[in-house]
């Protein structure tokens, strides 16, 4: 039984490498499990500086970072992590640390998907508007399913996306 957020970090992890492996076949993938220290410190530990101008200025604590490393620069991937449902102050948190370091993707993963509140603003309403960290980027929500150690491609918002 998953009873901390802190026990998804590693199938989570394991799930995004995997992802980003597939899609980046010529890129080098690192994800890392980045909750309890800065971004800025992530990228000094990993001597990426030279690819984030302002770095040091990223004092986020995202649960969980992938770099996709490029010949010539480097892409960032934001994945936090829930046990509860996705309620609007989730989506204030990646969206605040999206808007600062723009990553090439940014999700939001729950044991229990969005919440109903949630979900009629974005689903009912059309306000898709409030995940939008950069022109043509938006945060993406899923709900993590641990007996398959993936998510649910059908709860995947927006409607009609995928993760990547």
């Amino acid at each position: 039984m998953l009873k901390s957020e802190s026990s998804l970090y590693k199938p989570v992890s394991r799930w995004l490498e995997d992802l980003l492996v597939s899609r980046f076949p010529t890129a080098r993938i690192t994800v890392v499990d980045s909750h309890n220290m800065s971004l800025s410190m992530v990228i000094q530990q990993l001597s990426f500086q030279k690819y984030f101008a302002g770095f040091a200025a990223f004092d986020i604590k995202v649960d969980i970072t992938g770099f996709i490393v490029l010949k010539d620069r480097i892409h960032l991937v934001f994945a936090e992590v829930k046990i509860a449902e996705i309620g609007l102050a989730d989506v204030g948190q990646i969206l605040g640390y999206s808007r600062v370091a723009r990553p090439y993707l940014s999700m939001l993963v729950s044991l229990n998907g969005c919440s109903a509140p949630l979900e009629s603003i974005l689903v009912t309403y059309g306000r898709y508007d409030i995940l939008e960290y950069q022109k043509g980027r938006m945060i993406k929500i899923a709900k993590w399913l641990p007996n398959r150690n993936d998510i649910d491609p059908k709860s995947i918002l927006p409607r009609g996306e995928s993760i990547l």
